[in-house]
């Protein structure tokens, strides 16, 4: 180990020794390394067992790992790269071999890292590829996840009064916020689509609302900091849906990209677009907080029935309120009950009792702009009453 790291750090590499297989591990946990050198005899664990614990934190593109060893059986080769090594080679081995091997993958792990600021690492490892060059057109999975659809409101108007330079530095400013959040909550980004985010989340719907949330409370903090500068705060919308969606690849063999299509991500979308109707921060689809494994955890209140623009069944949705201000969701809350009777009372044409309870919710939170929308409608409802085979939906209207 001593001539080795000798000979290593003769080659400008900073360099880590573990003297067994567990002190290693405790080691990996708090240093990422570059690369693993890695004998297969050693005391307390083996070199394969130290190999598999950390396949299955890192993949081969993300942490290469070079077996050095006497062993020379061809079985010996077999399990190791079986295992997930990225190279062998058997001792005694030439200084030279050895540095060019080194290089090689960090070489090759660079351009892994590289090409992971562009398809994600949680991306390829749900289509079950550990490197890109793995990647293959047509590559394809079909998965249940929840997306979230994040949109900086008014960002015309913003980037109108900023040059070109300006707006790349604003967006990537708070891109940097944004992305450690999703992450924390078991989330990925898979596209910025220019002032907008679309996240997946694999797990538990509980990530996406979580990170929804976290996303609400930390622009306060970004705002702040905006405002110290002498810039004006930004407000955004967040739209969360949970369902089936196709992951893969689509292009041609020379340019190829990953992407997701279906029905839940364009759902998503038009969620966000939603908050923007009902003046709120979070919406989500009913159904994704139904499949919150700790529902008990969000503050919400039904927005009743909406057809999405472009979709032909309506759908229930909720406002997620936990991240409003103090005095805001306390009144959310205050009024929460006669918040959700009052819509049923419109949902079933009962048009007086509708507007009552609405001015009665606005008489104790006149900042309550779902409930100022609602006494809206029922006023227009009561003059102009729907069709017989009106089912309760809040019809979106263009603004």
């Amino acid at each position: 180990r001593r001539i080795l790291e000798n000979q290593l750090i003769g080659e400008d590499y900073h360099i880590q020794i573990a003297d067994d297989g567990m002190a290693a591990l405790d080691m990996l946990k708090q240093n990422k390394p570059d690369l693993v050198l890695l004998d297969l005899m050693m005391p307390k664990m083996s070199g394969l067992d130290v190999l598999t614990h950390i396949r299955k934190a890192h993949s081969v593109g993300d942490m290469p790992v070079i077996i050095l060893t006497a062993k020379n059986q061809a079985s010996d080769l077999v399990a190791c790269f079986a295992a997930g090594a990225n190279d062998f080679l058997m001792k005694p081995f030439s200084q030279a071999e050895l540095l060019a091997r080194i290089k090689n993958h960090l070489e090759i792990s660079k351009v892994h890292g590289a090409y992971s600021r562009f398809i994600p690492a949680d991306f390829l490892e749900l289509l079950g590829r550990d490197s890109i060059v793995d990647v293959r057109l047509g590559d394809q999975i079909l998965k249940e996840m929840s997306v979230l659809f994040l949109d900086i409101r008014e960002f015309t108007k913003i980037s109108e009064k900023m040059s070109p330079e300006e707006n790349f530095n604003f967006l990537n400013s708070y891109y940097a916020t944004v992305n450690p959040i999703i992450q924390r909550n078991n989330g990925f980004i898979d596209k910025y689509i220019g002032d907008a985010v679309m996240a997946l989340f694999a797990n538990r719907t509980d990530d996406a609302l979580l990170t929804a949330c976290e996303l609400i409370r930390q622009l306060e903090e970004y705002n702040n900091k905006r405002k110290t500068e002498f810039q004006k705060p930004i407000n955004i919308g967040i739209g969360i849906h949970f369902g089936p969606l196709m992951l893969g690849t689509l292009g041609n063999e020379q340019r190829m990209e990953g992407t997701v299509i279906s029905e839940s991500v364009n759902l998503a979308s038009r969620l966000e677009s939603v908050t923007k109707t009902f003046s709120v921060n979070i919406v989500a689809s009913h159904d994704t907080l139904l499949l919150a494994s700790n529902q008990s955890q969000f503050l919400f209140r039904s927005l009743g029935r909406i057809r999405p623009a472009g979709f032909s069944k309506s759908l229930n949705i909720v406002e997620v309120f936990n991240s409003d201000n103090r005095h805001l969701r306390d009144l959310k809350l205050k009024t929460l009950s006669r918040h959700e009777s009052t819509l049923k009372s419109f949902q079933l044409r009962n048009w007086d009792a509708a507007i009552d309870g609405w001015k009665s919710i606005l008489d104790e939170n006149p900042a309550d702009k779902v409930a100022a929308l609602y006494l809206d409608r029922a006023v227009r409802n009561k003059q102009s009453p729907p069709g017989d085979d009106w089912d309760g939906t809040f019809e979106l209207r263009s603004r």
